[in-house]
Order: C-alpha cells, then sequence, then structure tokens
C-alpha cells in the first residue's frame, strides 16, 4: 500500500497485509524489515503510506493510531508524531515537496470528506500548519455510488467519480467526472485557474467477462456485509474515460485513460494544459502514485497470478503512433 524511493535509491514497500516496510537496495536486495502490527513506537495499526523529508528521514503515515512513524533511513524508529484524523482510505493522499515538508491528509468533517482534501504540512522538526486544498466535486451524490453494509461499504464498479491529483509545490487538478475528460489546474489554495485541458475521450463498453466478475464482486461483497440493496443491474454497461492522474517531480500531469487494451497509457500534460506526450506501458501499474528517482519511474504493478510487484523503467521514445 506504499512506495518509497529514498535519496540512497533504496526501495522501501509498505506491505498492508502485514503492516510492516521491506526495504531493498537499488540491485532489489532484501536490506531489511521494518515495524510489525501493533500501537507500541514503531509499530503499525493501518499504514497505509510513506514520505522522506528533508532531513532524510521516512514518515510512515497510520492513521489508525492517528499518527506517523517518524525513521531514519536505516530503518531505526526515532519518533512519532500526532496526527488526529476525521478518516481515511486504503491509499495515502500524503506526500513531500521539494522544500522537504511532509504532507498528511486529516480530512474534511462530515459530507465535505467526499470533495475536499485537508492536509497538515509538517516540517523535519514536527511543526506543522495546516492546508486546505480546492474543492473537486462530482455532479452527482458520491454516497449514490457505494453500497453499504452492517461490515463495510464498496464502490460499485464502473461508475464515474471526481478525479483530482495535488502537486505539494502549489497546483491542484481535477476533472469533476471520470466519464468526460475535461478539467482544469489550479493554484493549492483555489484562488487562481492556472489552465484547463478538454480532450477527446468518453465512456467506454465494459467487455462481458468484467461486466460478469463486477457484479460477482458486488454480489459477494452485499452478502458478506448484509448490505440493503444490491442488484446486478447497478453495474453499468459502459465504464468512464479517465482512470487516476498524479503529478510527477517535474509539475506535469499525467492523466491514465481507462482502454480497452491491457496496456496502461497516459497523457502527459505540461502547465499550459498541452499534452506533451503519451506514454504507453506493457505493465499494469496500480492506482498509487508513481515513484520519480533520477531518470527512473518506480511504480507498483500486478505480475503473474496479480501478484503485486515493483517495477523500475525509464522513459524510451518510440517511433510507434
Amino acid at each position: 500500500s506504499g512506495l518509497l524511493v529514498d535519496r540512497r535509491e533504496q526501495i522501501w514497500v509498505l506491505d498492508f497485509s502485514t503492516q510492516d516496510i521491506r526495504v531493498f537496495d537499488s540491485t532489489g536486495k532484501h536490506l531489511r524489515t521494518i515495524g510489525r502490527r501493533g500501537k507500541g513506537p514503531g509499530e503499525f495499526e493501518y499504514a497505509d503510506g510513506l514520505a522522506q523529508a528533508g532531513d532524510g528521514t521516512i514518515w510512515v503515515d497510520d492513521p489508525m493510531n492517528q499518527r506517523l512513524a517518524v525513521f531514519s533511513e536505516d530503518g531505526r524508529s526515532l519518533r512519532q508524531v500526532p496526527n488526529l484524523t476525521f478518516g481515511y482510505g486504503y491509499a495515502w493522499p500524503g506526500g513531500a515537496d521539494t522544500a522537504g515538508r511532509v504532507w498528511a491528509d486529516f480530512g474534511a468533517p462530515g459530507k465535505d470528506r467526499w470533495t475536499q482534501l485537508r492536509f497538515r504540512r509538517f516540517t523535519a522538526s514536527g511543526q506543522a500548519d495546516t492546508v486546505d486544498g480546492p474543492v473537486c466535486k462530482w455532479p452527482g451524490d458520491p454516497q449514490a455510488t457505494i453500497i453499504r453494509g452492517h461490515g463495510g461499504g464498496m464502490q460499485i464498479p464502473f461508475l464515474p467519480n471526481a478525479v483530482r491529483a495535488v502537486d505539494f509545490n502549489g497546483r491542484f487538478a481535477c476533472i469533476p467526472s471520470s466519464d468526460h475528460y475535461i478539467g482544469y489546474i489550479t493554484s493549492l489554495n483555489g484562488r487562481d485557474t492556472l489552465t484547463r485541458f478538454s480532450l477527446p475521450g468518453g465512456p467506454i463498453p465494459v467487455r462481458a467477462a468484467e461486466h460478469d466478475s463486477a457484479v460477482h464482486r458486488l454480489l459477494d461483497f452485499a452478502k458478506q456485509v448484509k448490505a440493503e440493496r444490491a442488484e446486478a443491474s447497478m453495474v453499468p454497461t459502459t465504464k468512464p474515460a479517465i482512470e487516476s492522474m498524479f503529478f510527477d517531480n517535474q509539475g506535469h500531469l499525467w492523466v491514465r485513460r481507462i482502454t480497452s487494451r491491457d496496456s496502461a497509457e497516459f497523457d502527459v500534460i505540461d502547465a499550459g494544459g498541452r499534452v506533451i506526450g503519451i506514454v504507453a506501458s506493457p505493465f499494469r501499474p496500480t492506482h498509487f502514485r508513481p515513484q520519480f528517482r533520477n531518470d527512473r519511474i518506480y511504480f507498483i504493478g500486478q505480475g503473474e497470478d496479480d501478484v503485486p510487484q515493483i517495477v523500475r523503467t525509464r522513459l524510451i521514445k518510440s517511433s510507434v503512433p
């Protein structure tokens, strides 16, 4: 559930199921395992992401313990920093800026949790201020896209939603509805619209096998949590144009299209809203934000039998249109 490449090019992999961190060197050799499930110093209950501060320390978000755990680059537990939250998801939306400050999401109360990100911005010494991100709101009711029961909730597959991305150096991107390729980039305080972008793209058909699998997952989950209502008709026969987006280390916005092919495709958009390149990968990156280090890109992908793996790659120019 988390990936970090530190200044030494050590690869930190956060394993959600075991609640520990595996550290590898640049060749992929395992160096050490850090942490375990628990509430004590250096332990995690729901670790869901990590970032590196300007002094080289590694900060691990642990919302169920209401704190961030801080480690040295050689894996020593240093301290715990309180970070009380209003809620959390599976993937941590926090990170670090070029000044070395760590941005930790702590959520907005009530219904605003679905539309607005709020951050505590920590210096390496632990001092913090609060930054409210802009609102990126889907035109519909986000609650209507989820089935709920006594044991939790599940997003209904293939329904559109708002897609957002944060550049911790001062920008915010929003596509209000993922079934239309129309979006904008603002300053992180939301006061200035910097650019807008609009590209061809709309809903695409869901393959029959995909639809059947999604219906099965939905109905099986509904049975487990004893949801009041779950029907096969809730799963649409088309899926949105946009899956996710993120900013890279040069401030470019990468927008991942949903395609009918097995490869992953990204439009890379510059500060002026222009597409400066299209990146295609035969790998299947997960929705976690990749790591950029020098000329390399690191991401979590799916290997054989859907076993997660870390993929290290670099961009090359292709003559294939």
